[in-house]
């Protein structure tokens, strides 16, 4: 397995596993799948920002990718990120998502970030049994704030204080 920075040229594979989530689970709140120009857009947004984008490849074959995004656009927030990580379900529980968030705190700190947080969907043990063995909390709930197939979700904060 190897861990890099993502190239412009991943998007269609980045997509194609993003666009899985947001069809078949309830990580991802989003209704619809997102195009290629959208895709483009925000991979823009995340070098201009100076944001990482990395991705796993597995014997040349784009298999999961993750992200830290600006939490909030407001100068006062500049210091703290939320994370993406989404993997090729055909290669769950193989420890992609593991060195894939292990890479992403690592890149926060050479940011020196200081606070990483993750929302996540109330019933989603694999997200949180991973943020947590990276040392994230869970600081908060968001009640029934979410809805995506006929169902109000929950939405957990998960916090990871970088010292």
């Amino acid at each position: 397995m190897i861990i890099r920075k993502a190239k412009s040229d991943d998007l269609n594979k980045i997509n194609e596993i993003y666009n899985q989530a947001v069809k078949e689970l309830n990580a991802s709140m989003d209704y619809k799948p997102i195009s290629i120009a959208e895709s483009k857009n925000w991979f823009k947004k995340h070098q201009e920002g100076s944001l990482p984008i990395i991705v796993s490849d597995i014997d040349d074959n784009l298999v999961g990718w993750a992200a830290l995004s600006k939490w909030s656009d407001k100068k006062g927030y500049k210091y703290t990120v939320e994370n993406s990580v989404y993997v090729k379900q055909s290669y769950w529980e193989r420890g992609i998502g593991d060195h894939l968030l292990a890479n992403l705190i690592l890149e926060a700190k050479k940011r020196e970030l200081k606070n990483i947080l993750a929302n996540i969907t109330e019933g989603n043990e694999r997200s949180i049994r991973l943020h947590q063995k990276h040392g994230f909390e869970k600081v908060g709930s968001l009640k029934n704030v979410a809805y995506k197939f006929n169902t109000f979700y929950d939405i957990n904060i998960y916090q990871l204080i970088i010292d």
